[in-house]
């Protein structure tokens, strides 16, 4: 997780999330649901860094996947940055809590629209997507400077 909105901000987003559509595909079993996390066009700006690094293997996201992985890279943030005591140094329960529901909130009727037939679905995968990226952003944390 960047702290610095910088150059490389939106790439190294897009690759994380590769990585976290990576782990989530392994346990979500409805290929229809599947088919929504990634995508076989890889014209999207933010995915320059995907495309260096990608030598076969690497997963391109979804416009919707991204959408929310940008929404919790912005909860995560602001958490961050306004919690009490100087930034979070670990990963609690709580701030996964917040930092989902925020997004579920945020994003509820923007995201994965094609799943409305798989309502439940729809917002167990952006719920999914967000404790991922909080365990991926925070573990990075104490390489950041604030």
């Amino acid at each position: 997780m960047l702290l610095n909105h910088g150059v490389y901000h939106g790439h190294v987003l897009h690759y994380i999330a590769g990585f976290i559509c990576r782990r989530l595909k392994e346990k979500i079993v409805c290929s229809d649901c599947c088919a929504f996390l990634s995508r076989s066009n890889r014209a999207l700006a933010d995915s320059t860094l995907t495309h260096k690094k990608n030598r076969g293997g690497l997963i391109f996201v979804s416009y919707d996947f991204r959408q929310v992985v940008q929404a919790a890279d912005r909860s995560l943030r602001r958490l961050l940055t306004t919690a009490k005591g100087g930034p979070l140094s670990s990963v609690s329960s709580m701030t996964t809590r917040l930092v989902t529901l925020e997004v579920t909130e945020t994003l509820r009727t923007k995201v994965f629209i094609g799943l409305n037939q798989h309502s439940a679905d729809h917002h167990r995968i952006a719920r999914s997507i967000s404790p991922d990226y909080v365990y991926s952003g925070l573990s990075n944390v104490k390489y950041i400077k604030i």
